[in-house]
């Protein structure tokens, strides 16, 4: 049997310079191209809903916050919940989430916060994985199977990268990120706006 294994380097990098490179830069340009599209119906119910929550994008991040904060009424339903019943097939998924049930699985989360960054004009993608409880970290093996599935949404920040957003929980942020962004570790993101 295969002791290892190697990984072969695909591209050189300088972290050393703070400059922005012209990969970034087109980077940047790849990101806006595809990660900011958003259908029209989409787009203006969630500029408006922004304006109603004076929600602005800006430097200060705290825009992030509000968005966590708007969804913390919501309820987050598991498959394993006599609550979740299928959305009616005659209605529009994501406005009957933001509308009627205000419940749903960390999809219909992800879905609609996917589509509020991108309507403010902060890129944004939905993405699927697996989590697992913090008591089955390190004990392996780790299965994880159908009731392990989760869904989330990272927004692109310049200078930063994809910053993973989770509006179907209560998320703090990774310590690194949160000294760069605020200068101190343990920052949690429904508590942007309360720093100085």
């Amino acid at each position: 049997p295969a002791s290892g294994y190697t990984v072969p380097l695909l591209l050189e990098y300088d972290y050393s310079s703070n400059a922005i490179t012209s990969d970034e830069l087109k980077y940047r340009e790849y990101v806006k191209d595809n990660y900011l599209n958003v259908a029209p119906k989409y787009k203006e119910y969630f500029l408006d809903l922004a304006e109603e929550l004076e929600i602005k994008v800006d430097d200060s991040f705290s825009y992030i916050a509000k968005i966590n904060d708007f969804f913390k009424d919501y309820k987050m339903l598991d498959l394993t919940t006599t609550e979740m019943k299928a959305f009616p097939e005659d209605v529009d998924d994501i406005f009957y989430f933001m509308e009627e049930s205000k419940s749903g699985l960390s999809n219909h989360f992800a879905n609609a916060t996917t589509l509020f960054y991108r309507s403010l004009g902060v890129p944004a993608r939905y993405v699927e994985g697996y989590f697992s409880l913090p008591s089955e970290m390190g004990k392996p093996p780790i299965v994880v199977g159908g009731l392990f599935a989760h869904s989330w949404v990272e927004i692109y920040i310049d200078n930063v990268g994809w910053m993973m957003i989770d509006t179907s929980v209560v998320n703090a942020i990774p310590d690194e990120l949160s000294e760069f962004l605020f200068g101190a570790p343990g920052v949690i993101i429904n508590d942007f706006e309360d720093r100085e």
